[in-house]
Protein backbone atom coordinates (compact mmCIF):
# COMPACT_ATOMS: atom_id res chain seq x y z
CA UNK A 1 0.00 0.00 0.00
CA UNK A 2 1.50 3.42 -0.86
CA UNK A 3 -0.01 6.41 0.42
CA UNK A 4 0.48 9.99 0.25
CA UNK A 5 0.61 13.09 3.11
CA UNK A 6 0.44 17.09 1.61
CA UNK A 7 3.42 19.50 2.33
CA UNK A 8 2.59 22.60 2.54
CA UNK A 9 -0.74 24.31 0.38
CA UNK A 10 0.61 26.44 -2.72
CA UNK A 11 4.31 24.69 -3.07
CA UNK A 12 5.75 22.63 -5.67
CA UNK A 13 9.11 20.76 -5.92
CA UNK A 14 11.11 22.02 -8.87
CA UNK A 15 13.78 20.52 -11.57
CA UNK A 16 12.86 16.68 -11.16
CA UNK A 17 9.43 16.49 -12.93
CA UNK A 18 9.63 13.39 -15.20
CA UNK A 19 5.90 13.51 -16.75
CA UNK A 20 3.21 15.70 -16.69
CA UNK A 21 -0.47 14.75 -17.27
CA UNK A 22 -2.86 17.61 -18.11
CA UNK A 23 -6.90 17.86 -17.23
CA UNK A 24 -6.42 16.14 -13.93
CA UNK A 25 -8.87 17.10 -11.85
CA UNK A 26 -8.10 15.43 -8.43
CA UNK A 27 -5.52 14.93 -6.53
CA UNK A 28 -6.30 11.66 -6.13
CA UNK A 29 -6.51 10.80 -9.78
CA UNK A 30 -3.15 12.66 -9.88
CA UNK A 31 -1.82 9.80 -7.40
CA UNK A 32 -2.86 7.31 -9.35
CA UNK A 33 -0.42 8.57 -12.23
CA UNK A 34 2.29 8.55 -9.84
CA UNK A 35 1.71 4.86 -7.92
CA UNK A 36 1.17 3.07 -11.50
CA UNK A 37 4.22 4.67 -12.79
CA UNK A 38 6.65 2.12 -14.01
CA UNK A 39 9.61 0.42 -12.15
CA UNK A 40 8.49 3.06 -8.74
CA UNK A 41 9.88 6.20 -10.41
CA UNK A 42 7.22 8.56 -9.23
CA UNK A 43 8.35 9.29 -5.28
CA UNK A 44 6.18 12.30 -5.57
CA UNK A 45 3.80 14.62 -6.99
CA UNK A 46 3.13 18.53 -7.86
CA UNK A 47 -1.14 19.43 -8.47
CA UNK A 48 -2.99 21.96 -9.36
CA UNK A 49 -6.53 21.35 -9.49
CA UNK A 50 -7.54 24.57 -10.83
CA UNK A 51 -5.25 24.22 -13.93
CA UNK A 52 -5.67 20.74 -14.05
CA UNK A 53 -2.09 19.89 -13.80
CA UNK A 54 -0.42 17.02 -12.43
CA UNK A 55 3.41 16.50 -12.26
CA UNK A 56 5.51 13.42 -11.57
CA UNK A 57 8.74 13.78 -10.02
CA UNK A 58 11.45 11.43 -9.44
CA UNK A 59 12.69 13.28 -6.07
CA UNK A 60 11.32 14.48 -2.69
CA UNK A 61 11.57 17.24 -1.17
CA UNK A 62 13.29 15.10 1.15
CA UNK A 63 15.61 12.80 -0.99
CA UNK A 64 16.99 15.79 -2.96
CA UNK A 65 18.38 18.94 -1.52
CA UNK A 66 16.05 20.93 -2.90
CA UNK A 67 12.93 22.73 -1.28
CA UNK A 68 9.83 23.15 -2.15
CA UNK A 69 9.15 26.75 -3.77
CA UNK A 70 6.18 28.73 -3.30
CA UNK A 71 3.60 27.95 -6.55
CA UNK A 72 -0.07 29.44 -6.13
CA UNK A 73 -2.46 27.31 -6.78
CA UNK A 74 -0.26 24.24 -6.33
CA UNK A 75 0.09 21.35 -3.82
CA UNK A 76 3.31 19.23 -3.30
CA UNK A 77 2.84 15.78 -2.40
CA UNK A 78 4.71 12.70 -1.57
CA UNK A 79 5.05 8.78 -0.45
CA UNK A 80 4.19 8.18 2.95
CA UNK A 81 3.94 4.58 4.75
CA UNK A 82 3.43 6.10 8.09
CA UNK A 83 0.81 8.63 8.00
CA UNK A 84 -2.53 8.29 6.78
CA UNK A 85 -3.70 9.93 3.14
CA UNK A 86 -4.34 13.23 3.34
CA UNK A 87 -5.89 14.58 -0.06
CA UNK A 88 -8.36 18.01 -0.11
Amino acid sequence: NVMYTSSKANQTLIGHVISSEKFVESSLQCMKYCVNMANGHCKSFNHNKKAGKCQLNNETERDGIDVLRQVEGYNHYYISKSHPIMLP
